[in-house]
């Protein structure tokens, strides 16, 4: 079966009650083309090295003498870049030692007494036909019915989304609540709305263009029971519609690796910094006392509105607690099918990055020395100033590529060089040659994304969710 671009469709694909089976027998490529792009890439992939080894090896015959003589423009961009390269280096040394040690709990071998109360909150704006596909995959959970409720919050819709939002209620008595908010105030409020009214151990929060399959609410809420410090376990987020177009297969690769690389690790420090808003359980005791100021935050003088689920990762980590990753709670959701959507939905994400960092920055040696946990707070240092360093080294970059384009050259080819060691961590989880398109996404991200963090820094303050309609 052939995955449609449109959501609309995605959810009439597939039914009322999605299971990893169905999920998993939509995602097939669909592309003829398939075969003649990953060509490329490979062609592609070994003259790019090809070159970049010409190009350090006989740099002054491609016009770098000049360059690599030392001028302060130069010195002002390599040193600093020497600098950050033997710090990434050294911190992925760690990071993939950490990774290799990771192992998620089987939520699967706990009994029906064992599991906690969980309620599921879906915030919705304008989703139509999509949030009923979302409520319904929560409520055919493998997971006891009498410890599962769920909640939507429909944040002021202008089309008929509260209409499938009792649609599905209807088709579950008594197991769904909905909430209509009179005006649209945005995901924080909708957020609060429906976390204000649970009562159970757990929230989950699950974004309304996204499905469940069977056993991911089982297996994410494993740590809560086997860990007491456990304050927040994050979901790994996989693309719906990966098959749809190239853009939407190099994601498919970006957020394997974000999760089953990134999240994998900070989980072996008790540590990650970003639990996803599209699945996320949090122990409510932790989090309740907190909704306020949450709801309320303010960066600059003004209301954050974006990036709820890294500042509410912060409340829990400024709380004292774990901040946990589960491989085998999977969901499935949208993602752009187009660069103007894409760039934008980068552009929230960078936003909200900025700000969170900084504000994690203000506790990390507090919870750090509290904890005795000081290679988390390494590992959270080094990522805080990545960020700054990456702006400024590549507006450098770009200075010199412009005069000199064999700079440009090479930088293609170290992000091949860093891409082919991503696909290792690929094919860990997945062996399969989707992998290629990893390194597709390096030259894409090198080549049309890298103005997103500075834009985003300069209007850091800014809070438009911009991607929806």
């Amino acid at each position: 079966m052939r995955l449609s671009t449109s959501v609309h469709r995605v959810g009439a694909d597939l039914g009322a009650a999605p299971t990893v089976d169905s999920v998993s027998s939509l995602l097939k490529p669909a592309s003829s083309k398939d075969f003649v792009i990953k060509a490329a890439i490979v062609v592609v992939t070994l003259a790019l090295l090809v070159s970049g080894i010409m190009v350090t090896g006989f740099g002054r015959g491609f016009g770098l003498g000049g360059l690599l003589q030392g001028d302060r423009m130069t010195a002002l961009w390599l040193w600093p870049g020497i600098i950050m390269g033997i710090m990434v280096a050294a911190s992925y040394i760690y990071r993939t030692a950490l990774w290799l040690r990771y192992k998620p709990l089987d939520g699967r071998r706990l009994t029906n007494k064992e599991l906690p109360t969980v309620t599921v909150v879906i915030p919705a704006y304008n989703e139509g036909p999509m949030v009923k596909k979302s409520i319904l995959s929560a409520v055919s959970s493998r997971y006891p019915a009498d410890k599962l409720q769920v909640i939507c919050v429909d944040d002021g819709s202008k089309d008929d989304t509260f209409v499938h939002m009792e649609a599905a209620r209807k088709e579950a008595p008594g197991r769904i609540t909905t909430v209509r908010l009179p005006e649209n105030r945005g995901k924080r409020h909708a957020l609060y709305a429906g976390m204000s009214q649970a009562k159970s151990q757990i929230i989950v929060t699950l974004d309304s263009d996204s499905v469940l399959p069977a056993d991911s609410l089982r297996n994410i809420v494993a740590p809560f029971v086997k860990n007491r410090r456990a304050g927040a376990v994050a979901g790994c987020v996989k693309v719906l519609n990966r098959y749809d177009n190239v853009l939407t297969r190099m994601l498919g690769v970006r957020y394997l690796l974000g999760f089953e690389f990134t999240r994998a690790y900070q989980s072996v420090l008790k540590t990650v910094f970003c639990c996803p808003g599209a699945l996320t359980a949090y122990r409510r005791e932790v989090i309740a006392p907190h909704l306020d100021g949450w709801l309320n935050q303010t960066f600059l003088g003004n209301r954050c509105t974006n990036g709820d689920d890294h500042a509410m990762t912060n409340v829990v980590l400024r709380a004292g607690y774990d901040t946990l990753y589960q491989s085998n709670a999977d969901v499935m959701t949208i993602v752009p099918t187009t660069y103007k959507r894409l760039s934008k939905m980068y552009t929230r994400w960078a936003r909200s990055n900025i700000r969170e960092s900084w504000m994690y920055l203000k506790f990390a040696t507090r919870r750090a020395r509290q904890r005795e946990e000081w290679l988390a707070w390494v590992d959270g240092i080094v990522h805080a100033l990545t960020i700054p360093a990456r702006m400024y080294l590549m507006a450098f970059t770009w200075y010199f590529a412009i005069l000199h384009f064999t700079v440009l050259l090479r930088s293609l080819a170290a992000a091949t060089l860093v891409a082919l060691l991503y696909v290792v961590y690929f094919l860990r989880s997945e062996r399969s040659t989707e992998s290629l398109y990893g390194i597709l996404y390096s030259w894409f991200a090198l080549l049309t994304l890298q103005w997103i963090y500075p834009w985003a820094g300069l209007t850091v303050s800014k809070n438009r969710w911009m991607t929806r309609g």
